[in-house]
């Protein structure tokens, strides 16, 4: 069945990816841009991925495929790094795989957190740790592949369009009620790191911006037409407590409540 046949039928491609190595290379130690027993870069199916701890390089992804070098030596000499080194097997292995050298990892503390477990790993020698090891290796692949896939730099689907507009929905529905970025990536079915990136794009303010404006608005109505006391607009409004409603009614609006009370009032006179 070949990969077309496969995507008909809605089975997997028949890939594996196997874990041969992972190095941590402190900062100032010399390593060689090749794997230490020199076996596995001779494989035409191994890849290698550095990713860079500390330095100025910090939070950076970088794959090496078969035949390729990687021109950053100088780049790591000052960094602490791990270095991945993987083989593939499979007719669908490199549709899936990245074609570019520098990679997105993003959120990078969850790359850091499943590159610790796979280093703490790496000498396991009992079968639930071996399989422990080949699940978080798989885990971390498909963190790579879901952000640098072709489709991923495309303009987000019709799905995620709708996600985002649900979420829009629902802060203009719940503004009052405790919402966090988590809960509206959740609710719009769409992962925490590429969900603020999104709605940027489609309101040209990040979630918690686009929240607090509206509960601002809200605000201001209630200003101009009632005379409850600023703490029970602010909590109306979603804020849970006067001081940081005033101060983010000041950098939204430009004056204080206050002001801006006494201003609607100095309009009708």
């Amino acid at each position: 069945m070949d990969i077309e046949q496969r995507k008909q039928a809605g089975t997997a491609p028949l890939v594996q990816y196997v874990l041969r190595s992972i190095r941590l290379i402190v900062a100032g130690e010399q390593a060689e841009m090749s794997d230490s027993d020199g076996s596995d870069r001779n494989d035409k199916d191994s890849f290698e991925l550095l990713i860079i701890m500390s330095g100025m390089g910090q939070g950076k992804c970088y794959l090496q495929g078969p035949g390729r070098t990687l021109s950053l030596v100088q780049e790591v000499m000052s960094c602490s790094y791990y270095r991945v080194c993987f083989v593939t097997s499979g007719d669908a292995a490199s549709s899936l795989l990245p074609d570019k050298q520098e990679l997105a990892c993003a959120p990078f503390a969850k790359m850091m957190e499943l590159l610790d477990e796979l280093y703490l790993l790496r000498g396991a020698s009992d079968e639930l740790e071996l399989f422990q090891r080949f699940v978080r290796f798989q885990e971390l692949l498909l963190f790579l592949f879901r952000q640098n896939a072709p489709a991923a730099e495309d303009k987000e689907t019709d799905s995620e369009r709708h996600g985002i507009e649900l979420s829009i929905r629902h802060i203009h529905q719940y503004y009052r009620e405790l919402l966090t970025v988590e809960e509206l990536a959740s609710l719009a079915g769409i992962d925490r790191w590429k969900y603020t990136r999104l709605f940027k794009e489609a309101t040209g303010q990040v979630p918690l911006q686009y929240l607090n404006e509206v509960r601002i608005n809200q605000a201001k109505k209630w200003l101009a037409s009632a005379d409850d006391k600023l703490l029970d607009i602010a909590l109306n409004a979603g804020f849970n407590n006067e001081y940081y409603f005033n101060r983010r009614f000041k950098q939204t609006v430009g004056m204080s409540p206050g002001h801006t009370v006494a201003a609607a009032r100095d309009s009708l006179e």
